[in-house]
């Protein structure tokens, strides 16, 4: 039978595996992807078991999708900003006569300023 002790662990987020030094000692191993994607191997050095080793590897993990979150923080759209989105993506697409509808816009406002006066 075939030695089952270096079958990779794989977990949604990464995978360990164990595997032995040249003294004969058995080291656990993670494997990752970071934030930029690029595959992080690590030995992790005070891990003797299976759960030790998961717990790193979540650790690890989080470190790495914490910097990204630092990073990429998004800009909160306030109403102002949401209006002007609707009116270019939406309004001046939609509507062949909206540069029509702001210029009779304009001549009416104009309109009500000579009558004050």
């Amino acid at each position: 039978m075939a030695n089952n002790s270096h079958v990779c662990r794989n977990y949604g987020f990464g995978s360990i595996y164990p595997r032995e030094t040249k003294s004969g000692l058995k080291r656990w191993y993670i494997c990752y992807y970071n934030a930029k994607r690029e595959r992080v191997r690590k030995v992790v050095l005070h891990a003797s078991t299976k759960q030790e080793a998961l717990i790193e590897l979540k650790n690890e993990v989080l470190k790495a999708l914490g910097k990204r979150d630092e990073t990429e923080q998004k800009k909160e759209v306030g109403f102002s900003d949401f209006a002007q989105i609707y009116l270019k993506d939406y309004m001046m697409t939609a509507r062949r006569n909206f540069q029509s509808d702001v210029y009779t816009g304009f001549i009416n406002y104009a309109a009500t300023l000579k009558t004050r006066t």
